[in-house]
């Protein structure tokens, strides 16, 4: 019949909201607004937060090469295929199930925990927020491409405000993303991807990233992940979440000289290891219910 509209790509949340609200008169409904959406986009959009002053950056950071060589045929992107695809997404599956299994075994933990004395209630409120923790950060590492704070991770965080809900505890979550320095490569398509673990190191085009570019990468999140984060800190309530993108000052896997390492696998596992959300509950932010 026609096109009704156009909506360019990648899409923002407004030119979506303005055209869904044109066909609004026909088909009957409630009235959509930007709030109402929280269907992830399939784009991944960067919403920088205020940081603070960072120290020295690290010296690994992106350098383009200008004429790339001849390459192994080896390459490869970082999106898996065949029966390692599907193994990693039944893993995934797996990891996610046992994830609320748990978590729902402490929605009964909680409810138990607040029928004890007053002195002990406080005393159970430092190991519940203990346990979360420790819950919250068993997948904490995201993968190369993906969103360090997304529907995925959502859930994990839905569900541990649900807990500290019920329980009665007011707690400042922080939520710290870190950005792994990643070999990579240019695609034919132009795109930047992870190469073949056996590629030489000295032909990776790009290695980490500029101090800018990798607090952009730690601050992009799922439009349903923003608008959780948003609703829950406006409400009225003892929870309070805090996203951090500190991108690559923080390590935990030390990189090691470009001397020492000659192939594009062995950098990435480094890479990937330092690539990660960590969940952390700020104690000053507690409260005593």
């Amino acid at each position: 019949l026609g096109a009704v509209g156009v909506l360019e790509k990648p899409a923002a949340e407004q030119a979506l909201v303005e055209i869904i609200t044109e066909l609004q008169p026909q088909a009957p409904g409630p009235a959509i607004t930007a709030a109402s959406i929280e269907t992830p986009a399939p784009n991944i959009e960067y919403q920088p937060m205020p940081m603070q002053a960072a120290a020295t950056p690290i010296l690994r950071t992106a350098a383009v090469r200008a004429a790339a060589p001849e390459r192994e045929s080896d390459q490869g992107s970082f999106l898996p295929s065949g029966e390692s695809s599907r193994g990693r997404r039944q893993q995934q599956r797996f990891r996610r199930r046992l994830l609320l299994v748990g978590l729902l075994a402490l929605l009964a933990l909680a409810a138990l925990m607040w029928t004890k004395s007053a002195e002990d209630q406080h005393l159970d409120q430092r190991a519940l927020l203990d346990s979360l923790s420790s819950l919250g950060n068993q997948q904490s590492q995201y993968q190369f491409g993906q969103l360090p704070f997304d529907d995925q991770r959502l859930t994990v965080l839905t569900q541990i405000v649900r807990i500290l809900q019920l329980a009665g505890v007011g707690a400042e979550i922080e939520l710290r993303a870190h950005v792994g320095e990643f070999c990579r490569i240019y695609a034919d398509t132009g795109k930047a991807v992870l190469p073949g673990p056996g590629l030489p190191i000295e032909q990776c085009d790009m290695i980490g990233y500029e101090p800018s570019e990798a607090q952009a990468l730690a601050s992009s999140q799922s439009l349903g992940f923003r608008g959780f984060v948003e609703k829950q800190n406006r409400a009225a309530g003892d929870i309070h979440i805090k996203l951090v993108p500190v991108g690559v000052f923080e390590p935990i896997a030390a990189y090691p000289p470009d001397t020492e390492i000659t192939r594009a696998g062995d950098w990435n596992r480094i890479a990937a290891r330092n690539q990660r959300v960590e969940l952390i509950f700020n104690p000053d932010m507690t409260v005593t219910p």
